[in-house]
């Protein structure tokens, strides 16, 4: 008898807790799968949720906000049927405008370069060339429109179509030029992402990335500025 009780429970457990859909994005292009994925990991894991139209609010709402007590795991599994609820359904898709036109918050030149000695050996974690690499950092991605990605959930669209009364608008991004080491398994670059419809909050920095056994990730992002 208790072996049938465990064969009636498990199944149930299981699926109490869904498994995150997660985006595919091919291309020839490599350099353009790069940025898709983190792109696609920057609006599902590092901008607070926003891609989720205002689920995020609600959920934090009911589950974090004046909560003695706060359950982690019901807020982790509500997220998730919030992000598989929207998933390969452009209709419910919110939209993030890539700004291909202006330059990078971010600016470094070779004074502040040499004076920075953190940032010094980061660069030359990846390079033996770090003023080439700064000058990417420096320089705005501008060769990939929004047509040119492939995200599950969420639309791009061109800076010049963002309006300050969107209803469903989670903010402004620019990318800067990627830079890679001598393997090219791993590398760096910079973002800056104002959210909201007017801007009045986001952060920018230098993403760390490499090359996993599915796809580009990030490990790790240093924060330049937080609005």
């Amino acid at each position: 008898m208790k072996s049938l009780q465990t064969l009636l429970v498990f199944p149930i457990l299981i699926s109490c807790d869904p498994d995150k859909k997660v985006c595919e994005f091919s291309s020839d292009n490599e350099e353009l799968v790069i940025y898709n994925n983190i792109l696609t990991e920057l609006v599902e894991n590092r901008m607070d949720g926003r891609y989720l139209g205002g689920k995020e609010e609600e959920i934090r709402e009911k589950y974090y906000y004046d909560q003695e007590e706060v359950d982690t795991a019901r807020i982790d599994i509500e997220f998730i049927k919030a992000h598989n609820d929207i998933f390969n359904n452009p209709l419910k898709f919110c939209t993030l405008y890539l700004d291909t036109l202006a330059q990078p918050e971010f600016y470094y030149d070779s004074a502040k370069f040499e004076q920075d000695i953190e940032f010094k050996n980061l660069i030359t974690k990846y390079t033996d060339n770090p003023q080439g690499a700064v000058d990417s950092l420096n320089g705005l991605q501008e060769q990939y429109s929004p047509a040119d990605f492939g995200l599950c959930t969420a639309k791009i669209d061109n800076i010049e179509n963002w309006k300050i009364d969107s209803t469903c608008s989670f903010g402004r991004l620019r990318l800067s030029k990627i830079v890679l080491n001598e393997k090219k398994d791993k590398g760096l670059i910079f973002y800056d992402w104002h959210c909201g419809s007017i801007g009045l909050c986001g952060h920018s920095g230098i993403i760390e990335f490499i090359k996993g056994t599915k796809r580009w990730e990030i490990v790790d992002l240093k924060y330049w500025s937080v609005y």
